[in-house]
């Protein structure tokens, strides 16, 4: 059930209706978590039931965590907890990828596994996640359980933000739902604006890209070089249009309820380096990768070379988060062999003020290596990225030239734009919803979207992982 449909429409106003005439806190949590699981099993049922096992399973743990006084029998229960999520996680994920290397590297010998005819449950990366560092910070004392099996279960399968994030804490999101949902004037408008917001983000910039970067990662060869560096580069504004734009409409769909979820982009390609950058992009992600990979593994306490191999480590394990394949490996690994260049060779003072002459040249970089390294991450298997490869290296010069405009157009904008909004110390996210200027503002954006909608839409990138 896509954000953009007619099922989503009429899911969110029947919520909203029973919200309105339920005032009981109770019944309204209970209201959330029945839209959620419908939310949820539309996609496909038979994966709910494995969502409100690992529910389930972590709540209980993390009340007996509370609970028990012995530390050996609560790190036990913390490893059986993290064991058997990541056990989930890897059999629905990553089975068939590492049977398939195994079966590629050894068929040879005459050894073969079995490769089985996996389905892989819708959101999974995300919820696994987010149970795993409610378990943890509860074994840590960071956080407390949730009041009652209802308020964790909601926290788990909280519908706009379920399939692809943001990632969330429990000690961010628990709190909230103690105050009970909170329909007001003031949450509704603030959440129309974030929904108009991603909605243009998605419909009309990243699905008009869309219509070019598919056709270039679906047959390279027949293009120039010049269309497919257009093609490498706008796939970049793509994939970040189209997953901030799911991210801005989960928060409005939230909003909507009285809850704020945590800031996902935040103008990354106006990056001076490639560390601010990963301090920009989704941050959910990265602050979940940092504080439950990177300074377990020991961060930068060390030596440069632990330092660089523990960034790499984590990288690469990002990677492999996005999903089940070499092209993500790799893709890891080289953001990690950057990241880990960058933090060697630049002094940047990320604490100075940003200036559009000034660093501008260095987002241009950064957004140039992003949408290089990108060819790993959007081509379908490894030959397409040898031959788009090929292409950006002009080996391979010739071909039909495809001055796609829409996707030049809004690579321009979106690139240049960040620069002014962040030269200007503009933040569209926290627009005062009580000036009489928002209405026309919200109002424009819904028909933005309408009159400047791409032909078709395609799923939301994030969706997959």
């Amino acid at each position: 059930m896509s954000f953009i449909s007619i099922e989503f429409a009429v899911l969110l106003v029947l919520v909203l209706l029973l919200i309105l005439v339920i005032r009981n806190a109770t019944a309204r949590k209970w209201i959330l978590l029945i839209a959620s699981c419908s939310f949820y099993a539309y996609w496909d049922w038979r994966f709910l039931g494995l969502l409100i096992f690992v529910t389930a399973m972590d709540y209980f743990i993390s009340v007996w965590l509370l609970r028990s006084p012995n530390p050996r029998a609560r790190k036990i229960m913390l490893v059986t907890s993290v064991t058997i999520n990541l056990a989930i996680l890897g059999f629905f994920k990553y089975f068939n990828f590492f049977t398939g290397s195994f079966n590629a590297l050894l068929s040879s010998f005459g050894l073969h596994l079995p490769e089985l005819n996996i389905i892989l449950p819708i959101g999974i990366s995300f919820y696994t996640f987010e149970t795993l560092s409610y378990v943890v910070d509860v074994y840590l004392g960071k956080t407390r359980p949730a009041r009652s099996l209802l308020d964790y279960s909601v926290f788990v399968t909280f519908f706009p933000r379920l399939v692809a994030g943001p990632i969330m804490r429990a000690s961010h999101f628990l709190p909230q739902l103690d105050r009970g949902v909170q329909f007001s004037r003031e949450n509704f408008l603030r959440g129309a604006q974030f929904f108009g917001q991603g909605l243009v983000k998605k419909v009309a910039v990243a699905d008009s890209i869309a219509m070019m970067t598919d056709q270039i990662y679906s047959i390279p060869w027949i293009f120039s070089s010049e269309t497919v560096w257009i093609g490498v580069l706008a796939f970049g504004v793509q994939v970040y249009f189209d997953f901030s734009g799911y991210s801005d409409m989960a928060t409005g769909v939230a909003r909507l309820f009285g809850f704020e979820l945590p800031v996902n982009f935040n103008l990354p390609f106006t990056s001076r380096n490639l560390t601010e950058f990963w301090q920009r992009w989704h941050l959910s992600l990265s602050l979940w990768l940092r504080d439950y990979l990177y300074i377990p593994l020991g961060g930068n306490r060390m030596g440069k070379a632990r330092t660089f191999f523990n960034m790499f480590l984590t990288m690469l394990l990002g990677g492999l988060w996005h999903g089940a394949s070499w092209n993500f490996v790799l893709w890891g690994g080289a953001h990690g062999v950057a990241l880990g260049i960058d933090r060697a060779v630049s002094r940047e003072d990320l604490s100075r003020e940003w200036s559009f002459l000034r660093d501008g040249w260095k987002g241009l970089l950064v957004f140039a290596w992003i949408g290089i390294a990108c060819v790993l991450f959007r081509s379908p298997g490894m030959n397409v990225a040898y031959l788009v490869t090929r292409k950006l290296l002009f080996i391979d010069p010739l071909g039909v030239d495809w001055f796609f405009f829409p996707a030049i157009f809004y690579t321009l904008v979106v690139v240049f734009g960040g620069f002014v909004l962040r030269a200007k110390k503009i933040d569209l996210a926290h627009i005062d919803v009580r000036h009489p200027h928002v209405l026309p503002l919200i109002a424009a954006q819904y028909l933005f979207a309408f009159l400047f909608a791409a032909g078709g839409t395609s799923p939301f990138i994030y969706f997959q992982f």
